[in-house]
């Protein structure tokens, strides 16, 4: 079942994988975050919307194209490209430390190849 050229199912099921992968991640390394509803709001709603948007690109990618690997390069690519820029600067407009930017860039790049495994996995 596709809508628009995009499996809702792909979606859907990527988006709630990696919200656990980011609520386990959260809860590993900041115990005391990891059960405030807005923080599991936020993550649903963030990795459904990623979920879209790489479904969407992947889909760009053309007939034949939809593949595991490509799925992940892409993944990559909009995590190194949107993700990555904006925890630098919402982090430092925070005074943060750098080593929350990490911590966070690499939760955030674990979500996003879990959302990519699936989506290339299953197709869109």
């Amino acid at each position: 079942m596709s809508f628009g050229g995009l499996n809702p199912f792909a979606i859907v099921i990527s988006a709630l994988l990696a919200t656990l992968w980011s609520l386990g991640w959260h809860r590993l390394l900041d115990k005391a975050t990891s059960l405030r509803l807005g923080l599991v709001a936020t993550t649903v709603v963030s990795c459904f919307a990623m979920a879209w948007v790489l479904a969407g690109s992947v889909g760009h990618l053309g007939v034949g194209q939809i593949t595991l690997r490509n799925a992940i390069i892409t993944a990559l690519f909009l995590w190194a490209g949107f993700i990555l820029p904006t925890l630098a600067v919402t982090l430092q407009r925070n005074a943060q430390p750098w080593s929350r930017f990490f911590r966070d860039a690499a939760h955030w790049l674990g979500a996003a190849l879990v959302i990519g495994a699936v989506i290339g996995g299953v197709g869109i």
